[in-house]
């Protein structure tokens, strides 16, 4: 599921968003078979030929806001988190010290213990692949907003269109972040012919 958001993506992040999550709730072997099978079908889509967002910063667990974002002719392609892009990770290692092991899953997991330097690593690594980026910073947020200042700077010399919306994801945009929205990815546009050369 995962492999078909990269490059040029055939599904949506409203699409797979849910696809991912149900990682938490059934049962691996289920998973497993309903994954593939679900991947089967989507590789036979046609790609998205869109603007590729990544949503960042606080994790979200609902496609509400990707359906936002996507329906101004954007694709999500990765929001890092436990219920989107890093649901699949690794395993815990089982062949070491098993608190070396758990130290070392939760070092990668995204999260309020994530340190600052590793977070920053992830967020530049994902935003290598996208031509804008969307930073999301509830109002009740105390552990992504302290790791903007730098992201958007790195963004910023980068020239990567961004926006940061201070928002719950879980309700409605409001007119003014909606447009702020639609100015993100009318400036990633251009993006998208260039990639291709």
């Amino acid at each position: 599921l995962l492999s078909l958001r990269c490059g040029v993506p055939r599904v949506s992040g409203a699409e797979v968003l849910p696809l991912l999550g149900a990682f938490w709730r059934l049962a691996p072997d289920d998973y497993a078979a309903l994954a593939h099978e679900a991947a089967d079908v989507l590789t036979l889509r046609p790609p998205l030929d869109v603007p590729r967002v990544l949503l960042a910063g606080a994790p979200v667990d609902g496609p509400a806001l990707h359906a936002t974002i996507e329906s101004l002719g954007a694709v999500i392609v990765a929001e890092p988190g436990p219920w989107g892009s890093d649901a699949a990770e690794e395993d815990v290692a089982l062949d070491v010290d098993p608190f070396t092991a758990v130290a070392r899953r939760y070092r990668t997991t995204l999260g309020p213990r994530t340190p600052l330097v590793a977070l920053q690593q992830r967020m530049r690594a994902l935003a290598d692949g996208v031509e804008a980026v969307v930073m999301l910073l509830p109002p009740t947020d105390t552990v992504f907003g302290w790791g903007y200042p730098a992201l958007r700077a790195w963004f910023e010399s980068r020239q990567l269109p961004h926006v940061c919306l201070i928002v719950d994801p879980a309700l409605p945009l409001g007119a003014e972040d909606h447009d702020r929205l639609a100015t993100l990815v009318a400036a990633a546009t251009p993006r998208v012919g260039a990639r291709r050369g």
